[in-house]
């Protein structure tokens, strides 16, 4: 759950639902059909580019060979997305110096 802008840039609690690679990019289609899906969904607002590390995305599982593998999701998994947070963020400000800089999700 997430605060979002959405209909006419007001502000609205929702989800977040990012998923990697594009999916198209898996399937060599030009229109990704879980896209086309929430476009029919009430509540859909819209499809953008995210860094999912930087939007505090908590991945579940990876694919391999066209296999998906569950995340164990223990402590020193969390301390490298922790990591993985802070050299993200430190390497965008080095190029966007005005930039705000986010609490770190991962820290627990």
């Amino acid at each position: 759950m997430k605060r979002l802008v959405g209909d006419d840039n007001q502000h609205t609690d929702g989800y977040v639902l990012i998923i990697t690679p594009f999916y198209h990019e898996v399937v060599g289609r030009d229109v990704d059909p879980i896209v086309e899906e929430m476009w029919k969904h009430k509540g859909y607002i819209r499809t953008s580019s995210a860094t999912p590390i930087l939007e505090g995305a908590v991945p579940v599982c990876f694919f391999e060979d066209g296999e998906a593998y569950p995340i164990e999701l223990d402590q020193e998994f969390f301390s490298q997305l922790s990591d993985l947070f802070e050299e993200h963020q430190y390497m965008l400000s080095l190029s966007n110096p005005g930039m705000t800089i986010r609490s770190n999700p991962y820290e627990t």
